[in-house]
């Protein structure tokens, strides 16, 4: 099966996606966090840690509002929120050891999150 479309998003590395509305929104070994309007739309991009890769994201709509959770590789553990335009909104939960992965639940109430330390957790997102 041939692609659809093709888009440079990161440079080598490993990298996340998740959908935020109708937008394609991909986390990179780069640190930046990308934003496509579309596969062939324009695309805008906020550093969530520069230097540091994206390691797991999930995304997620809030009071009408499309959201981003992001952790990253470094030293602590946290999971932090920014809206698509990528403007932090606060923490959202932190662990002993890497974060590996987020998810959104389907009507985006909770947000749970898994790590190295074998720990699993879950943050309410209403409210």
């Amino acid at each position: 099966m041939e692609p659809v479309s093709r888009r440079y998003a990161h440079s080598e590395g490993l990298t996340q996606l998740c959908f935020s509305s109708k937008r394609l929104v991909s986390g990179g070994s780069d640190g930046y966090v990308r934003v496509f309007s579309g596969l062939d739309g324009d695309c805008k991009e906020f550093p969530a840690s520069p230097g540091r890769p994206v390691a797991a994201m999930a995304c997620y709509r809030k009071a009408g509002r499309d959201f981003v959770a992001i952790a990253t590789a470094g030293e602590d553990f946290s999971v932090s929120a920014y809206t698509i335009e990528g403007e932090m909104d606060g923490l959202l939960m932190r662990f002993t050891g890497q974060v590996t992965h987020l998810v959104a639940s389907g009507d985006h109430a909770y947000l749970v999150g898994g790590a190295c330390d074998f720990a699993v957790k879950s943050v309410e997102l209403r409210g």
